[in-house]
C-alpha cells in the first residue's frame, strides 16, 4: 500500500479535504470505479469543458422567429471587455448589456413556428453576428447608408426598448453564471 497525502483546500466559505494515494499521478488515476465519486467528478469535469451555448429569442414583433445564439464569455474576454470602460460607461447599464450581447454572440437563427425548423442565418457561408451584415440582410433602416454598429443593430432589433434589451441581457447573464448545458428555445 502506498503512503497517502492529505490535501486541504480552504477558502472563506468552503473547506475541502481529500486523501489521495501518493503514487497517483496528478492526484488521480484510471482506477476509479464507475460509481465512485472520483469517476463522477471526472465526468462532471469533462462536461464542464464542453462548448455551451444558449439561443434566446429577440421577442417583440419578432417573437421567437429571430433568435440569437450566445456563448459564455471567458474570464479574459470579460476582463478585456470591462478593462477599456470608464466609470461613466460602467454606469450605462443598457449600453454595457448590448456590448456583452455583441461580444458573446456566436450566431443568429430563424425559427419557423409553423414548421418548427430552425436555421442559422449565413452570409457567403459565414455565420451572422450582431454586425452590419445582419442589418443589411434584415433591411434595417441605415440612415445615410452608414454601416450600423452592434449597439445600433441591437437597439433596432429590440424596437429601441431599453427594458426589453435589459431583460434579454439579464437572461443571458443569468445563464452565463451557470451554463450547465446548451439550451435551445423554440
Amino acid at each position: 500500500m502506498s503512503p497517502e497525502v492529505n490535501i486541504l483546500g480552504v477558502d472563506e466559505e468552503t473547506e475541502v479535504m481529500a486523501t489521495v494515494p501518493q503514487s497517483a499521478p496528478n492526484g488521480g488515476g484510471s482506477d476509479a470505479a464507475p460509481s465512485s465519486i472520483l469517476s463522477r467528478l471526472r465526468k462532471k469535469a469533462e462536461s464542464q469543458q464542453a462548448d455551451k451555448f444558449i439561443d434566446l429569442p429577440v421577442g417583440g414583433e419578432f417573437g421567437n422567429m429571430l433568435q440569437i445564439r450566445y456563448k459564455p464569455l471567458r474570464p479574459e474576454e470579460m476582463d478585456s471587455f470591462i478593462e477599456g470602460k470608464t466609470d461613466q460607461q460602467l454606469s450605462q447599464v443598457v449600453a454595457m448589456t448590448m456590448d456583452m450581447m455583441a461580444r458573446s454572440c456566436i450566431g443568429v437563427f430563424t425559427y419557423d413556428p409553423e414548421t418548427e425548423i430552425k436555421e442559422e442565418l449565413r452570409d457567403g457561408g459565414q455565420p451572422m453576428y450582431l454586425d452590419n451584415r445582419l442589418a443589411m440582410m434584415l433591411e434595417l433602416p441605415q440612415p445615410g447608408g452608414v454601416p450600423m454598429t452592434s449597439r445600433e443593430i441591437i437597439s433596432c432589433l429590440f424596437g429601441y426598448n431599453g427594458p426589453a434589451i435589459s431583460k434579454h441581457g439579464n437572461a443571458l447573464a443569468d445563464w452565463m453564471q451557470d451554463p450547465k448545458a446548451s439550451q435551445q428555445t423554440s
